[in-house]
């Protein structure tokens, strides 16, 4: 079996400087993008600028003659670089990584900020999910973003003027860092807006009042809704564990009232979508304020009757129903059709009217069901004592596909 030669991966910067010169000079085959071969236009060695099939590169370069073989990466190679690629292509064992420092470890040290704590992102050639970008700012409170001419800073200040940041974040725009160009910006998000994108930015952004982490039993009054029209805070945190949230399920709300169930399953379900489910207008309304006030970038709401709506969705791991007008066997009729295996429909009911229904929809479709009956008694003031006053029973069953 013919051994395969080894790689050497060495970060360089902007200008072509390295930590390893050395390693480079002796260089019998240099692979690179165009711009950092350009810097080593001087070596006499083989040179290969790197394309988008880099298999069929490196797959021609496993042989004896091919001497040293140096791939040129900016920065360091395994911070949202060639290095993970390269580690799918080449037996670890065969591969050696020589870094240098990046951009964020750059550009911090210029505004003087330690990073052992910074979250990173990178949208550099890669698509820019908004809901990502968002939750990610919202929850942390220093975070590093790369960019490309595509995902630029004025992409990205334009889906920051939609959040509800107010003036939460201070800004810093590092623009051509290490080059002669190099121009470091502190701002805000409106002022991002008018910063005019250079060939390679790298943002930081500190957020003074980040979001707590996943919350659960939101107080009732915490939220806006119609007098009594919401699923209560006790009910809530059944519902919502019954439905064994990923922090990627995609969540359709049916019935969704003032959005309560969406909200919390949104903190469960940080890199999934959500989709509230509502044909009151009013109720509608305030699920659009309780989204903003709660800062749930990943809830969409859809206005309209459910069995008209839910045909035009993508297809959910997760249905929560808390109000369809009596028609919450035709949507099971629907999701049996749709639904994955291991996929769960949790259902609330404040009515025995269609419990035999729902039963029997189960039984005749051999699916596996579970279900709970709840009655909240809560401590209330009784003239100079207490009493604890009950709540109607809630049915609540949970249905898995």
């Amino acid at each position: 079996m013919q051994r395969q030669a080894l790689v050497k991966v060495v970060g360089v910067g902007a200008n072509g400087e390295t930590l390893f010169p050395r390693i480079i000079k002796e260089a019998n085959v240099l692979i690179g993008g165009k711009r950092l071969l350009e810097r080593f236009q001087h070596l006499n060695c083989r040179k290969i600028t790197l394309g988008k099939n880099l298999k069929e590169t490196f797959s021609s370069l496993y042989d004896k003659s091919s001497g040293n073989i140096v791939v040129l990466a900016s920065g360091d190679p395994l911070f949202f670089g060639i290095g993970k690629t390269l580690l799918n292509l080449i037996p670890v064992e065969n591969i050696e990584f020589y870094p240098y420092i990046n951009s964020v470890q750059h550009l911090c040290s210029k505004i003087g900020l330690s990073y052992e704590d910074i979250v990173n992102i990178s949208f550099h050639g890669r698509n820019m999910d908004k809901i990502k970008l968002l939750n990610t700012i919202n929850k942390n409170s220093k975070i590093s973003i790369l960019t490309d001419r595509d995902n630029n800073i004025n992409k990205i200040a334009r889906y920051l003027d939609k959040g509800n940041f107010s003036d939460n974040l201070d800004i810093f725009v590092g623009q051509m860092l290490g080059t002669k160009e190099e121009n470091i910006i502190k701002t805000d998000v409106m002022g991002l807006v008018k910063i005019h994108p250079s060939e390679l930015d790298t943002l930081i952004i500190l957020n003074k009042n980040p979001a707590k982490g996943i919350e659960t039993g939101i107080e009732d009054n915490k939220f806006l809704h119609e007098k009594s029209l919401i699923t209560k805070k006790e009910i809530r945190i059944i519902s919502v564990s019954y439905l064994s949230l990923k922090k990627d399920s995609v969540l359709w709300d049916i019935g969704a009232g003032s959005g309560s169930i969406s909200i919390e399953a949104s903190f469960f379900a940080p890199e999934g979508k959500i989709f509230a489910i509502e044909k009151n207008e009013e109720r509608v309304r305030d699920i659009y304020k309780n989204i903003k006030k709660f800062n749930c970038y990943n809830i969409d709401v859809i206005t309209g009757d459910a069995n008209n709506v839910i045909r035009s969705l993508p297809e959910p791991s997760r249905v929560f129903i808390g109000g369809n007008s009596g028609g919450v066997v035709s949507v099971l009729s629907y999701l049996k059709k749709i639904l994955k295996k291991n996929s769960i429909v949790v259902i609330n009911l404040v009515s025995v009217d269609k419990i035999f229904e729902i039963i029997s929809f189960c039984k005749e479709n051999s699916l596996q069901m579970e279900s709970t009956c709840v009655q909240v008694n809560n401590l209330s003031p009784l003239a100079h004592s207490f009493y604890y006053k009950g709540s109607n029973p809630v049915y609540i069953f949970k249905i898995t596909f």
